[in-house]
């Protein structure tokens, strides 16, 4: 039954927000997982309010997978987002290679709209091509993609340069790529591809005006919960926006009132 299914989510907690850490692990236990949640950092803030205090959690980090393994936790998935530096990259790694059938889903946290996120710095990225490496399904937005590859922000596509990153970023895993927010001739996409079916896709989704914070860690939980489930990535894909474009209107709402 799913709800016998034990996860593992590292991402970062913010403490003035309802994302990241925070997010994932109130949808996974919605949906019934056992779910253990790791803290890569503290962050008294989220990026765009300005530099916040943080709290490097890089050593609880390396002590619980240790407890973990000595009391022997086998988790069906790990789910990484916000990772602080390179360090906790090989904690993960080491762990991975002693758990070879867990599915590993990263979500590589580093910018949107062409740019960094505030209070980030261009070492991030070498962090998350190491991360992605490790992955089953990695998924970048159009901007992680172009700086997983070493690329500038260009946020003028193609369906032929769409398709290029989704190759180029298929080398990095040898697996499985989904690249969210691409625009294109004015409609939004999202472009993957399977490597169990050996396929690529694309989903075209309403693109919301305004800055809905969260939505790129619901979409990363919310494709993670069904895999576990399971599912094609494409079904998991329509799923997980959908999740979030529930929680978008939701926001607009509230905002509204």
């Amino acid at each position: 039954m799913q709800s016998n299914k034990k996860v593992l989510v590292i991402n970062d907690f913010v403490n003035t927000s309802h994302i990241a850490l925070n997010l994932q692990q109130a949808f996974l236990n919605d949906q019934q997982l056992n779910c253990i949640s790791l803290p890569s950092a503290l962050f008294s803030n989220t990026f765009n309010l300005g530099k916040p205090a943080m709290v490097d959690l890089s050593g609880y980090l390396k002590a619980s997978l240790e407890q973990y393994s000595h009391l022997n936790f086998a988790f069906d998935g790990l789910l990484t987002g916000y990772l602080l530096n390179t360090d906790q990259v090989v904690l993960i790694e080491q762990w991975i290679r002693n758990h070879p059938e867990t599915l590993i889903v990263s979500d590589p946290v580093m910018g949107d709209n062409g740019t960094l996120y505030q209070s980030l710095d261009r070492d991030i990225i070498k962090v998350y091509q190491r991360m992605v490496a490790s992955s089953d399904v990695m998924v970048p937005n159009l901007t992680e993609a172009r700086l997983l590859l070493d690329l500038e922000p260009d946020l003028v596509m193609s369906h032929e340069k769409a398709l290029e990153l989704v190759t180029r970023l298929q080398k990095l895993n040898q697996k499985s790529v989904v690249i969210t927010s691409v625009p294109i001739n004015g409609q939004a996409l999202i472009y993957g591809y399977d490597h169990i079916k050996d396929q690529h896709f694309k989903l075209a989704y309403e693109a919301i005006a305004g800055k809905f914070y969260g939505t790129g860690d619901l979409f990363s939980v919310a494709l993670f919960y069904q895999l576990l489930k399971g599912v094609s990535l494409e079904e998991a894909v329509h799923f997980a926006s959908e999740n979030v474009s529930v929680r978008i209107m939701k926001q607009k709402a509230w905002k509204s009132l």
